[in-house]
């Protein structure tokens, strides 16, 4: 059938639609509007503008003023009934199941209007490789996918594409996606970015295996009333985490709950869970959502899907002042959804069950409770006290805040965690014997000694053919040991994805093409070497024998020693988990096994909570008696790992700020501001939103580090609240005082980057080694022996006796024959247009040097490390190296002038990369 749009009348087609109301855009004007197909004439819908349903839907929810009767008197109930009356569609009983729909179709488009708004996706999108669908909502569909970058599973949520339609929203919701993904935390499913390809808005999350504890009541009914609390307990604590943060979820329930396999209760769609404001009042009414297979709970006939209007929540859990007003909602109404979630845990159904969505709305708001210790009478008394005041029908009669309520779960379940942690007896022993058995493990000792004896036989053999021959060999051994290295940590990464390794493909995967460049440019740059100094077909040769030697190691010794020392780390994880589903802290938790693991803990800390969470401990709990650092494991790695974090959060940052300030600038320009102010304000408030997480983020470190504290949750932290436009003063605040940090940081701003930044001791370094290899190339000096000579003329500064250099060379190499072909065949390096202006003497001196070649490495180095300040030592050091000789140096004790030059290029050089810390 073909429809018209009501504003320009151009004509579409309208393919497979069932009853339901729709909000496409128009493919030629863009204007959002709407069209209603009803069951009894799907054939002839209606249509309307935008704005024609808006007036609708308020006139739906907001009826004039009545003189209230006699029946129904002005009361929360029927305040919360009238509110939510146009919604009457029966919402039929489902079972308490998740979608697992495989993937089969393309990705949507936007020629036809289609009943349902998001198509399922295939292929790739944005970095990451779709799976298959794992779920779907109000919102959206849920898709298992793989990052490329990490090589890592994680949940992708792809937005519903009739919200897409609406750049305020658009913009809103992803300020509060990009706040979230600012928050890290235990019991938080943790947000990893944000995009848009092809018009496809999604979020990547965590991907957490396990079950939701919807699925779990399903399959094993009622959960026992302890294990429940202590359920409840990990979810408070993640909430209490993100209502210091400034964030209200709005939709808990057991869906929205995940239990991981080590027994950690994580929130999920935290920060993702409003709808538009301007649209609010249509979503309720049902305009501008499609009917769905969307997540209904369980139980048989009760209305508890989230319907429609996903800021509203979930029927089934949402407290009675959510559903008058989603929109301005304080942390007591998580308070109340996450009570309704526990009753439902111990009862094995929600509170109040209705037929439809109105009818439990009414109940919610008046009909009294039925304690869960009522139906179920191994519920104890005192857990249905805090069931009862957390589902208190006004805010005021329920606990204040998720403090309250983790108080007084903890105290149903005998814990504490206000106070330091203090482990039974037998929980201590554990750990100890544990941690001894894993550090003791025969095997990973006999590996610790072969290592040893690997590298040690190969520096003395090294040591022994380089004085006394033949050289080659000691080549060929220090190429065993490189390649061994390189080759393992690329098999074991492959294989085990190491931290080392996982950088590695980050930086490869983001890297820009002057990065690229850089990268290209050092491997040549070592071939070259190689090839050079005649090693190049060893090293080729050594590979092979350095692959075999990894593999050897990588199957056999490695895989042993993880079987061996595997018991050990299942008892302790066995032990956590129990303790977690007990309620204990995470956190608490993980400062007991830093603290009771010994001197040599952080090897077994890394195997049991990764290498992240190690270098958290390291700096919060890693001193032991007298405030002295104990043993670090592979602190090699440290350095590396440390740089990469910090160049991919800056290309993070980067990224994020343009999708936020292309969002932004869609948005303004859709409320009507001129494209130039729009731009113009989308930049400044992208800055601030990211400079603001950033800040935020800092001062809660900070503020962590410097107390005293078991845990990070219980420290005061500055909130990040991106939920309403700053005003102009406050982005031009912000924008000044980004500009002073960036101009001071550079010194000059963009005109001192331009001048001394990388890429200019990049482009110096490339044009002095060419210069180098030119000459040696001109001297047919491009292999070993000749370098070997001129180098060592360099080295005794033969250069620099003018009278009869060559005699002075002569007499301290020993050769003289060789040392006489060298001097015939090395000439000047001849420039066009240059060489005639210079004289001999100057010529030999400016373009005869090994310099060229040293400095033009330093140079490539130090374009690695961004920032201008390594600038100011490095292209001197180059410079005097290079030009030492000319200056007129003069030699002192047993220096020459071009040996002088050499040692002060040399420490300003050193200097140069000391102070230069700020890596690219």
């Amino acid at each position: 059938m073909a429809v018209a749009c009501p504003y320009c009348q151009f004509t579409m087609s309208l393919k497979g639609a069932k009853p339901g109301r729709y909000t496409p855009a128009c493919q030629q004007c863009k204007k959002k509007f709407l069209i209603i197909v009803t069951p009894d004439a799907p054939e002839i819908p209606t249509v309307k503008t935008w704005e024609e349903g808006v007036a609708e839907a308020q006139r739906t929810l907001h009826p004039p003023e009545s003189k209230p009767s006699s029946a129904h008197p002005k009361n929360p109930a029927h305040a919360s009934a009238t509110r939510a009356s146009s919604v009457q569609e029966t919402i039929p009983p489902a079972p308490r199941t998740e979608s697992h729909a495989p993937l089969s179709a393309s990705l949507p488009h936007q020629s036809t209007i289609t009943a349902h708004a998001t198509s399922e996706l295939t292929g790739a999108l944005g970095g990451y490789t779709i799976e298959r669908k794992i779920g779907e909502g109000g919102m959206g569909a849920v898709y298992l996918a793989r990052q490329v970058s990490l090589d890592r599973p994680v949940a992708v949520k792809v937005m519903n594409s009739a919200w897409a339609n609406d750049p305020a929203f658009i913009a809103r919701f992803t300020r509060e996606a990009y706040a979230a993904a600012q928050l890290t935390h235990h019991n938080i499913v943790q947000i990893y970015d944000i995009g848009i390809e092809r018009d496809v808005h999604f979020f990547s999350m965590e991907f957490v295996p396990g079950k939701t504890l919807s699925q779990i009541v399903h399959d094993q009914g009622r959960i026992d009333p302890e294990v429940a609390a202590g359920y409840t307990l990990q979810a408070a604590r993640g909430l209490k985490f993100a209502h210091d943060h400034g964030m209200i979820h709005r939709d808990i329930k057991p869906e929205n709950l995940l239990l991981n396999e080590q027994g950690i209760v994580k929130v999920l769609d935290l920060g993702l869970v409003k709808t538009p404001n301007a649209s609010e009042a249509l979503t309720a009414a049902g305009v501008g959502a499609a009917p769905s297979s969307q997540h209904a709970h369980s139980g048989s006939g009760h209305a508890s899907g989230t319907q429609l209007n996903v800021s509203m929540g979930t029927p089934a859990y949402m407290s009675p002042e959510q559903a008058q007003d989603a929109a301005n909602v304080d942390p007591r109404a998580d308070v109340y959804s996450l009570g309704c979630t526990l009753y439902d845990l111990v009862v094995g159904k929600p509170p109040f069950e209705g037929k439809t969505v109105i009818e439990v709305l009414t109940k919610h708001a008046s009909e009294p409770l039925t304690p869960p210790d009522v139906l179920v009478k191994r519920v104890p008394p005192a857990l249905s006290a805090i069931v009862q005041q957390m589902v208190a029908k006004k805010k005021e009669d329920r606990y204040s805040s998720m403090d309250g309520v983790i108080r007084e779960l903890e105290e149903f379940l005998g814990i504490s965690s206000t106070g330091p942690f203090s482990p039974r007896e037998e929980h201590a022993s554990l750990l100890e014997r544990a941690v001894e058995t894993f550090n003791k493990s025969p095997l990973a000792g006999l590996r610790k000694n072969v290592l040893r004896a690997f590298f040690l036989v190969n520096f003395l053999l090294i040591v022994i053919f380089l004085f006394f021959g033949p050289q080659w060999l000691a080549g060929g051994l220090a190429g065993l040991i490189v390649l061994s290295v390189v080759s393992y940590q690329i098999m074991v990464g492959i294989a085990q994805k190491t931290h080392v390794f996982t950088r590695l493909r980050q930086l490869a995967f983001g890297a820009r093409f002057t990065d690229w460049l850089k990268f290209i440019g050092l491997a040549i740059l070592s071939i070259f070497v190689l090839w050079i100094f005649g090693l190049l077909w060893i090293w080729i040769g050594v590979a092979v024998a350095a692959v075999g030697l990894s593999i050897a190691w990588a199957i056999v010794l490695d895989a042993l020693v993880r079987k061996q020392r595997k018991p050990s780390l299942d008892e302790v994880r066995g032990m956590l988990k129990s303790m977690r589903l007990k309620g204990l802290e995470e956190e608490a938790l993980r400062q007991f096994v830093c603290k009771y693991s010994g001197k040599h803990w952080e090897e077994f800390y890394e195997a049991l909570f990764g290498y992240e969470a190690k270098m958290q401990a390291r700096e919060a709990w890693g001193r032991g008696e007298g405030g002295r650092a104990r043993k670090k494991f592979a602190s090699w790695r440290d350095s590396f790992i440390t740089w990469a974090d910090a160049r991919m959060k800056k290309r993070s940052e980067a990224r994020e700020r343009a999708l936020l300030e292309k969002l932004e600038e869609k948005s303004l320009r859709a409320r009507g501001t001129s494209e130039v102010d729009a731009k113009r304000k989308a930049k400044q408030a992208a800055n601030w939103m990211v400079d603001q997480a950033v800040n935020a983020q800092e001062e809660n470190r900070r503020r962590v580090a410097e107390t005293a504290a078991p845990s990070p949750a219980v420290v005061p932290v500055v909130a990040m609240r991106f939920d309403q436009d700053p005003d102009e003063k406050e982005l031009a605040a912000s924008q000044r005082e980004r500009d002073r940090v960036r101009g001071s940081a550079n010194i000059g701003g963009s005109f001192g980057v331009m001048i001394l930044g990388p890429h200019i001791r990049l482009f110096l370094g490339v044009i002095a080694l060419v210069v180098c290899l030119l000459w040696l190339h001109q001297n047919d000096s491009l292999h070993a022996e000749r370098v070997r000579y001129w180098v060592s003329a360099n080295v005794h500064g033969a250069y620099h006796n003018a009278a009869e250099p060559w005699k002075e060379f002569t007499a301290k190499s020993g050769d003289p024959t060789q040392v006489v072909q060298f001097k015939d065949k090395m000439q000047p390096l001849k420039i066009p247009f240059l060489t005639p202006r210079l004289s001999r003497e100057q010529n030999w001196q400016l373009f005869n040097s090994l310099a060229w070649g040293i400095g033009g490495i330093l140079l490539i180095l130090a374009a690695f490390y961004r920032g201008v300040k390594i600038s100011l030592l490095i292209i001197p050091a180059a410079f005097v190296m290079i030009s030492g000789g000319i200056l007129g140096i003069p030699g002192f004790w047993k220096f020459g002038g071009w040996q002088l030059s050499y040692l002060i290029g040399g420490v300003l050089a050193f200097l140069a990369f000391y102070l230069g810390k700020e890596r690219a």
